[in-house]
């Protein structure tokens, strides 16, 4: 266990891929914030944690990550983006976390949610529920059975790390990445690309080819999320970051484990544009809906990473939203979500 206070020397994360941003960015953050409001006020029980939660600019992902979603869909898409993370979120919750039993209660509700069972109770089912079935309205069968599946999968991946949690079990890093693409909600982010551009690449999602391309990108979406999130995750203790991995399993510094993990972005860039190439060379390279897509999956890693520079959700709650690209990080106890700022402490 890292002992705090500590800190450590962020290197900057070097990409070469465009970036975007929704032009309707702002009024799908003001519109995207208001609908949820309600939903959290329940879920969290008062107004400071609520507010606390809406300053992560969590629909802000969806501008940034899918910048050319069609206006028809923008507003269910990040939308999207809040059920995917307060679903997360459930999973740490005081009395849960640590709890098997409870985690298996909140797997087995969350796929009947899933199998679009709307509960009379529990507002982060039901917010959840709500905004998949506004969305699903505009997929096609076959994508809308593909989103779902993806959401049944991360829910397995949630339990199946609460039990290695609870065990005291840490991950290999190779299996540790076998286990993140599915864990960090990859497949659902490339998954959503489809409905964002209002294609359905049908079969060819998972061609080996466009799973490869698909695979990389997760890879890098995961090592991005592991860097700046780790502080969050430290207070929570997680463990599913590779920095926990390679301080644990492979026993380097926590300088050495940040410094070996932005190499392994910047090389994981590297793959997905070399599986990018390989596709557009090959026989799938002339169909324009594969273009897109692969246009598509490159903003979501782009948009991740900006996002996961500015979020409160990494920085904390007195961050101003500016990009954290680089400098000195300190790893101080700070609340959850689930904290009451008022109360100044850490729940754990």
């Amino acid at each position: 266990m890292i002992a705090l206070p500590t800190s450590f020397r962020l290197p900057e994360v070097v990409t070469r891929l465009p970036h975007g941003c929704h032009r309707d960015c702002a009024d799908l953050d003001a519109r995207s914030g208001a609908f949820a409001r309600p939903y959290l006020r329940e879920y969290f029980g008062d107004a400071d944690r609520t507010e606390r939660y809406l300053q992560q600019r969590i629909p802000h992902y969806g501008c940034l990550a899918y910048p050319d979603t069609l206006g028809d869909r923008t507003f269910d898409l990040v939308n999207l983006m809040m059920g995917v993370t307060i679903y997360d979120d459930t999973f740490s919750k005081p009395g849960i976390h640590a709890d098997r039993a409870a985690t298996v209660r909140l797997h087995e509700r969350w796929c009947r949610v899933f199998d679009d069972d709307r509960p009379p109770e529990g507002s982060a089912h039901r917010f959840v529920h709500d905004v998949i079935s506004a969305a699903e309205a505009r997929m096609t069968p076959h994508l809308a059975r593909r989103s779902r599946q993806a959401w049944r999968d991360m829910a397995d991946s949630h339990l199946a790390e609460a039990v290695r949690r609870q065990d005291g079990i840490t991950l290999d890093p190779d299996r540790y990445m076998r286990e993140r693409l599915t864990n960090v909600y990859g497949w659902w982010i490339t998954t959503h690309v489809e409905y964002a551009l209002g294609i359905d690449l049908g079969e060819l999602a998972d061609a080996p080819e466009i799973r490869t391309v698909r695979a990389r990108a997760i890879a890098h979406i995961a090592l991005v999320n592991d860097l700046y999130s780790f502080a969050k995750e430290l207070d929570l203790e997680e463990a599913m970051n590779l920095i926990l991995v390679l301080l644990h399993r492979d026993g380097l510094t926590l300088q050495h484990a940040v410094d070996t993990l932005v190499e392994l972005i910047h090389r994981a860039e590297a793959d997905f544009v070399a599986a990018c190439d390989a596709v557009r060379a090959g026989p799938l390279g002339s169909r324009s809906d594969i273009r897109a897509y692969l246009g598509g999956i490159a903003y979501t890693m782009t948009g991740n990473l900006r996002w996961s520079q500015l979020s409160t959700r990494y920085h904390g709650d007195q961050h101003d939203g500016s990009l954290v690209t680089g400098g000195t990080i300190s790893l101080t106890p700070r609340p959850t979500i689930y904290s009451s700022s008022r109360a100044g402490h850490v729940d754990r």
